[in-house]
């Protein structure tokens, strides 16, 4: 490994990886939606322009600092439960 100097110190720099890792080593989404959020997993956000009415809105800005999280649990609660509902009609007979 080649070293490599700053002024804070010199450090060896790590070759590059022989192998670059695309989609295909990713897991289905529907593994990931259910991932515990903590030290290892954050889960990709995206910016969007979303109209919603005024009334739900002021609903979720009236419990403070935060109201985008909170919008965007209850939207992922509605999905899970959604997903649980296939996945239970996959079951029957």
């Amino acid at each position: 490994m080649a070293l490599h100097k700053t002024k804070s110190g010199t450090y060896q720099r790590r070759k590059s990886l022989k192998t670059d890792p695309t989609l295909d080593d990713v897991p289905d989404m529907r593994t990931w939606m259910v991932a515990e959020r903590g030290e290892f997993y954050r889960p990709v956000k995206e910016q969007i322009t979303l109209r919603l009415d005024k009334d739900v809105i002021a609903w979720f800005k009236a419990g403070g600092e935060g109201y985008q999280t909170r919008i965007n649990e209850a939207l992922r609660e509605y999905v899970l439960s959604k997903l649980s509902e296939e996945e239970g009609m996959d079951a029957k007979p």
